[in-house]
């Protein structure tokens, strides 16, 4: 991860995954976003408190 950022893989609860499971990508650093401009659904379903949800998948 790039310095001050942070990076961490969650399942569908927003739960951390363990080793060997599938997640999917958040991000939080000092310039993320904070919501979408004029769309409150979507900025509700990406933004988590200081995370981003980043739409993709990896193992952990």
């Amino acid at each position: 991860a790039v310095p001050g950022y942070e990076l961490r893989l969650v399942d569908e609860q927003g739960q951390e995954v363990k080793r060997g499971e599938l997640g999917e990508l958040e991000i939080s650093g000092p310039t993320s976003a904070m919501y979408y401009w004029n769309n409150r659904a979507k900025s509700r379903a990406t933004f988590v408190g200081p995370w981003t949800k980043s739409g993709d998948k990896y193992l952990q």
